[in-house]
This record gives structure tokens, C-alpha cells and sequence, in this order.
């Protein structure tokens, strides 16, 4: 209570607390000094009543009091606490670091396998091209009639040089007919099954 500050609008404390025996000058300072009513809640403003205002105001004090205790028995912070927690800090930021560098060298290693991919596709498919485009006229010759057709089929269309190449054709004047349901001495001369170079 003897640290609280008095908001005034006029005049200070001081001029009350000046030590003076002449009770014209007493008054006098005492009529300079005009509090500051305008952070006062309004249901304090408009006491009239002694016996209210001395209820408020045992009640305002009664709350002071247990504020006062309740400060008095706040535990000081725990500066290990907060050591700890800056500790923890430099750990996280260490795994966020490690962790980038990590995502960067997935990052690398994925676009390096993207491009061997990409390369490993690019060569078979080169290579397939030109087989695909002589096998028809191979196989022409060889029937010695050009209504005779030859097809080349990847069985992996994705990734063509993991696997296996059909071999199928069309022989004159007959339809076209799968592998699976050819005779077995028609099989030899009508379906080959390669499997790429390109395979590991």
C-alpha cells in the first residue's frame, strides 16, 4: 500500500506530505491536488452510501491481500528449464538440417535415376524402332508374298527393357491368331519370344 501510485490531475502527493504547522497553507496545497476519478470503474463512482463504500472498499482490500500472498508464493522461474529448452532448440534445428541435406540427396539421386531411366528407355526404344521397322519386310521375303505381316510387341510397355519382346505374324491369307492358340508345330515359325538386351 505505501508503493501505490494515485493517478491526479492536479498536484502530487508531495504536497500533502510537506511537513507544515500553519493550517492555512495545509488547506491551501490540499485544495491544489484534484484525483483522477477517470480509470475508476463506474459502479465505484457512484457510491453515496458510507457503509457501501467501506463494504467495497474492505472487499477491494480483502483482494489486495490475497494477490500480495499469491505473489509472495510464486515460485522463482527454473533457469535449467529454460537452458534445456534452448538445448532442445539447437537439437531441433541440427535434425532440420541433417533432414534437408538428406531430402537434397533423395532429391539428386531421384532425377539421376529419372535420367538413367529415361537414357536405358531411349536406347531400347532406339534399338526397337529399327528392328520394328525391318521385321515386316524380313518376314515378307521369307513368305515371298507382302501380304505377309510380322509384329514386335513389348510385354512390359512401361519399361519395354525389363522384359520380354513378342514376336507374332500373319501369314497369307490367314487372320490374325495369338501364340497361345496356334499348334505347336505352327509355333516355331510364327512366334518368337526375345527377350531384350537391355535386360539386368
Amino acid at each position: 500500500m505505501e508503493d501505490m501510485v494515485i493517478p491526479m490531475s492536479l498536484g502530487n502527493m508531495e504536497d500533502i506530505g510537506q511537513d507544515s504547522n500553519i493550517l492555512p497553507e495545509i488547506y491551501e496545497r490540499e485544495e491544489r491536488i484534484v484525483v483522477d476519478y477517470s480509470n475508476l470503474p463506474d459502479k465505484y463512482k457512484h457510491l453515496l452510501v458510507s457503509d457501501e463504500i467501506r463494504r467495497e472498499g474492505d472487499l477491494l482490500e480483502r483482494r489486495v491481500n490475497e494477490l500480495s500472498h499469491t505473489l509472495q508464493h510464486i515460485k522463482a522461474p527454473n533457469m535449467r528449464a529454460v537452458e534445456k529448452f534452448d538445448l532442445a532448440g539447437e537439437k531441433l534445428q541440427g535434425t532440420n538440417t541433417e533432414f534437408e541435406k538428406a531430402r537434397a540427396k533423395t532429391k539428386k539421386a531421384q532425377q539421376a535415376f529419372e535420367r538413367v531411366k529415361k537414357e536405358r528407355f531411349d536406347l531400347f526404344m532406339s534399338c526397337f524402332e529399327h528392328f520394328l521397322n525391318k521385321i515386316d519386310g524380313i518376314y515378307n521375303s521369307l513368305a515371298r508374298n507382302n501380304s505377309a505381316q510380322a509384329v514386335l510387341c513389348p510385354e512390359n510397355p512401361v519399361e519395354s527393357y525389363l522384359d520380354g519382346i513378342d514376336y507374332n505374324c500373319v501369314a497369307p491369307n490367314k487372320r490374325f491368331q495369338p501364340m497361345s492358340s496356334l499348334s505347336g508345330e505352327k509355333r516355331p515359325s510364327r512366334h518368337w519370344h526375345c527377350y531384350s538386351p537391355f535386360t539386368v
